[in-house]
């Protein structure tokens, strides 16, 4: 089991349902292979909550902090702003649905 973290990502993010979770396990889930293919990342976790929600993240991850991960992270406005711009040009060139959001997500 890991340790408690905190997820920053930039993307789009998918719920998930419990049948596909097999899917993810495996990395053949169908929004995988599309951010694949469009190079960019994706991350999922079960982030076992009282939600009992799944959700897949496709973007790029930017951070992952807590005591397995990194202990803080830095980021410069306007790299952000290129980050963002970036991911959404792949994002919509790769037809996924949703606005791309900076995501902050808890992983108890």
């Amino acid at each position: 089991m890991s340790a408690p973290s905190c997820l920053f990502f930039f993307g789009v993010r998918f719920e998930v349902e419990r049948t596909e979770l097999a899917l993810l396990e495996a990395k053949t889930h169908p929004l995988m292979l599309k951010a694949h293919e469009a190079g960019l990342g994706h991350y999922w976790h079960d982030f076992g909550t009282s939600e009992d929600r799944y959700y897949l993240f496709v973007g790029r991850k930017l951070a992952v902090i807590g005591v397995e991960g990194e202990l803080g992270a830095r980021f410069d406005a306007d790299k952000l702003l290129d980050e963002a711009e970036e991911i959404g040009a792949k994002l919509k060139q790769a037809d996924l649905p949703g606005d791309p959001t900076f995501w902050l997500r808890w992983q108890p």
